[in-house]
Parts: structure tokens; C-alpha cells; sequence
């Protein structure tokens, strides 16, 4: 089970190979598509009105460290939206003659 010993690589095997094509250095996606646009359950979730798909059932996340991810994800997001809420509010109430009351 064991390997050979092959010994260093000559140093021809590394100046002899030629340089990638531009095919192949290409980051273009479009021959492979990975979408799920075509399953079943999109076109039904597509169709459903937005209220539905609003308050749709969810699963709760099992992996412990996902949860608390998103955990302080949402707690940030409503820091901000407070902050952005008390600045712009400040400025409504710190302009007396803007006639926005």
C-alpha cells in the first residue's frame, strides 16, 4: 500500500507546460446553471400572495451557531433602524420654521 519515491521533479516539468487559455481562466457560469427556478415549489411560492408568504410558517434553525448568527444579525439590523429612526427624528424636530410638525 505504501508509494515509491519518485524523487524531485526534473526542472524542465515546470517550464515545459503551457500557459492557460482564456477558455479556461473565464469565471463565466452560463454553461452550468445552478438555479431551482424550475422546481415545483417556486412557481406555488411565486403564486402565493405576498401577505401569505409574509407570515408562511418557519422552521426553526437546529445548528446552534447559525442561530445565534442570525441572532445578532437581526439585533444589529434593529440598533440601526433605531439610530437612523432617532437621527431623522431629531432633524424633523430640530428644524422649527421647516413647517413639518
Amino acid at each position: 500500500m505504501g508509494h515509491a519515491e519518485t524523487g524531485p521533479l526534473p526542472a524542465t516539468a515546470f517550464t515545459t507546460r503551457k500557459p492557460p487559455s482564456r477558455q479556461t481562466l473565464s469565471l463565466d457560469t452560463l454553461d452550468n446553471p445552478n438555479t431551482s427556478a424550475s422546481s415545483p415549489w417556486v412557481r406555488s411560492y411565486d403564486s402565493q400572495p405576498l401577505i401569505r408568504k409574509i407570515f408562511a410558517p418557519t422552521v426553526r434553525v437546529q445548528e446552534e451557531a447559525v442561530r445565534v448568527l442570525q441572532d445578532r444579525i437581526v439585533l444589529g439590523c434593529h440598533a440601526q433602524a433605531g439610530v437612523a429612526s432617532l437621527l431623522v427624528l431629531g432633524a424633523v424636530v430640530g428644524v422649527p420654521g421647516g413647517g413639518l410638525f
